[in-house]
């Protein structure tokens, strides 16, 4: 229906759509390589946020939930995540 409105034949509207698609899912990827980096101290339950935050409920909660990331974990490291961004 898009592809009439705009007056392209439905084979180029697809593949400018799957461009699209594709371009999404890269700029995703490498949005959330970018947000694991900066907060791999963080999410690894270290650093002054500890201190910041009042309940020992909510610490334990986050440092347990996000502890076992890849970057925060040291499984995967920041110059392996960088390389992937690059590319």
């Amino acid at each position: 229906m898009a592809s009439y409105a705009t007056n392209l034949p439905p084979e180029i509207y697809a593949f400018d759509l799957s461009k699209c698609l594709v371009g999404a899912f890269i700029v995703r990827s490498s949005a959330c390589t970018i947000n694991d980096i900066f907060d791999r101290k963080m999410d690894a339950g270290v650093g002054w946020w500890l201190y910041y935050l009042n309940s020992k409920a909510s610490m334990y909660t986050l440092s347990e939930r996000t502890k076992n990331r890849p970057l925060a974990s040291g499984r995967v490291s920041v110059f392996a995540a960088t390389v992937y961004l690059v590319i």
